[in-house]
C-alpha cells in the first residue's frame, strides 16, 4: 500500500525487506506471540529500571 499512488519496484531492496518482515512477523501466530512477549518484557524491564533508579529530590525524611 504505497500512499502516493506510485508502486515501488519489486526489486527495490527496501520493499523486499518490508515484505519479508511482514511475512515473517505475521506468518505464524506462535512467532507473533513470541515477538510480542519479548517486546512487552523489554518495555516492562526498562520501566522497572527507570523507576528503580528514580530518587526524590530534597532532604531525607527523619
Amino acid at each position: 500500500m504505497w500512499p502516493f499512488g506510485e508502486r515501488l519496484s519489486g526489486q527495490d531492496p527496501v520493499e523486499k525487506y518490508r515484505r519479508w518482515l511482514r511475512r515473517w512477523l505475521l506468518g505464524s501466530w506462535l512467532r507473533y506471540a513470541v515477538v510480542s512477549t519479548v517486546v512487552v518484557a523489554l518495555v516492562m524491564t526498562l520501566l522497572w529500571a527507570i523507576l528503580n533508579t528514580w530518587r526524590p529530590v530534597g532532604p531525607a525524611p527523619g
